[in-house]
């Protein structure tokens, strides 16, 4: 029987929101959430954008949700229902990546991570969904990976401030095809780092050294015996990181969810089926689909 919740092919590709989700809503809706809502708004915004800001759906969403607090250029976040505390490295992303990954669970759309399952989060920036996996859905252990060195920094402190240390493991790396170094490019946004270069998004001339490792030597490194779920959003060449996974994808047999670049769609889905992977693309948003494959 498998591990991981799965939901039915039948609700694609709208969304069936989880409880967790409802309940935010309706927090959002309450005078406890107008409240947080206003103060959150007043500490994030300038006086002269607060009024644009409410009336952005996304915005109301996350900051009647998500207490926030300024620590220099960081962000102090925490979550009213869960009790998690997490520091963010700026402030342009903050609704898009927390209503991405808490309020409409776009990696679980198809199927969830479940209690005692072995995760690996590929691309885990500061551990958003690192630590909804160990503190919601209550897995044994997430191996959350992470290049950019302030990220990963601000990654284990947001682990250590939840007192998730012996459930996370944190790798300050890049997965990929082969083992070696290679540079980061680096963007405006701290969710947008990555290793193929986009003359939209990465500025030009700024980029950080990076270890590069392999899923099937990490595993190996970590003395892992089992992984049930990967995650993977890198902005990036996902075929890599599973070209780097070769015994996981054939012993391991995990489920995996990725955002994928629509040219490299095709691709991806032959190289599953090799593998006796199903695949669900669903469309999200620009030209990038997220791909759950079950085994």
């Amino acid at each position: 029987m498998a591990r991981y919740k799965r939901l039915t092919p039948r609700a694609f590709p709208f969304y069936r929101p989880t409880r967790g989700a409802l309940a935010q809503l309706i927090q959002s809706l309450s005078p406890i959430g107008h409240g947080i809502l206003v103060c959150s708004a007043r500490r994030l915004f300038r006086k002269s954008e607060l009024l644009k800001a409410f009336f952005v759906p996304v915005n109301m969403l996350t900051l009647s949700n998500l207490v926030l607090k300024r620590i220099g250029r960081f962000m102090l976040c925490w979550h009213p229902m869960t009790g998690l505390r997490f520091i963010f490295p700026d402030t342009s992303s903050i609704s898009s990546l927390y209503h991405h990954v808490w309020f409409r669970c776009d990696y679980e759309k198809v199927a969830r991570p479940g209690r005692d399952m072995v995760v690996i989060d590929v691309g885990a920036h500061v551990g958003l969904f690192t630590l909804k996996c160990a503190r919601c859905h209550k897995t044994q252990l997430v191996v959350a990976v992470e290049p950019h060195p302030i990220n990963a920094k601000l990654l284990r402190l947001n682990v250590r401030m939840n007192n998730l240390d012996d459930r996370v493991k944190v790798v300050e790396a890049a997965l990929g095809q082969e083992e070696g170094m290679s540079l980061l490019y680096v963007a405006d946004r701290s969710d947008r780092h990555s290793l193929a270069y986009d003359h939209r998004l990465h500025v030009p001339g700024r980029t950080v050294r990076v270890r590069v490792i392999t899923m099937d030597n990490l595993v190996k490194e970590l003395s892992i015996e089992r992984v049930d779920y990967v995650k993977i959003d890198i902005n990036g060449s996902v075929l890599d990181v599973l070209l780097g996974a070769e015994e996981v994808l054939a012993e391991m047999r995990p489920v995996w969810v990725m955002e994928v670049h629509v040219g490299q769609l095709d691709e991806l889905l032959k190289l599953l089926k090799e593998y006796g992977y199903s695949s669900y693309p669903l469309p999200y948003a620009g030209d990038c689909v997220h791909v759950t494959a079950l085994p």
